[in-house]
């Protein structure tokens, strides 16, 4: 089943705003590789974005917990994946 069929987003949706964010220089698009995130390095819209968040302190925590979400993710998909768990940069976690 597709994934956009089970979050309830349309693919024009999905793509409107991938191409929204190419346009503010946060993603790349690279015919045929893929898309990447670009670099945030002293990018200003970035900058004001995590001004205004890190003014509010529920944000801070939502952006914590978020933070968490991810890498929790991350670690189950990574468990999950012979190929993933065999790579040597994991010994360092353990």
């Amino acid at each position: 089943m597709s994934p956009f069929r089970t979050s309830g987003v349309g693919r024009s949706s999905v793509r409107e705003a991938l191409r929204s964010l190419e346009l503010l220089g946060l993603i790349e698009t690279r015919h045929g590789v893929g898309t990447f995130l670009a670099s945030t390095q002293k990018h200003p819209l970035v900058e004001k974005w995590s001004m205004f968040i890190l003014e509010d302190e529920k944000s801070k925590k939502d952006v914590e917990l978020t933070r968490q979400i991810h890498e929790m993710e991350a670690i189950r998909v990574i468990s999950c994946t012979m190929t993933l768990r065999t790579l040597p940069m994991w010994d360092s976690f353990l």
